[in-house]
């Protein structure tokens, strides 16, 4: 069997494609401004151009950089 058969006799067997899209991105909310300027997200450590004290949020998405 050839791969364009095997993926013909593949493709019957498949669902369809979802109507509904999905989030490529999260939002995390609070962040806390440390005593450095900084925040945490997941586990890496930035810094904010923001007082110490300060709540704020950072998106997180996939980047295309390439």
């Amino acid at each position: 069997m050839t791969v364009e058969e095997a993926s013909e006799h593949e493709r019957s067997s498949l669902l369809p494609l979802a109507q509904e899209g999905f989030p490529y991105e999260e939002v995390i909310y609070p962040l806390i401004v440390d005593g450095h300027g900084r925040v945490k997200v997941k586990t890496n450590w930035y810094s904010a151009p923001l007082s110490p004290g300060w709540r704020t949020a950072a998106v997180v998405g996939p980047s295309n950089t390439g």
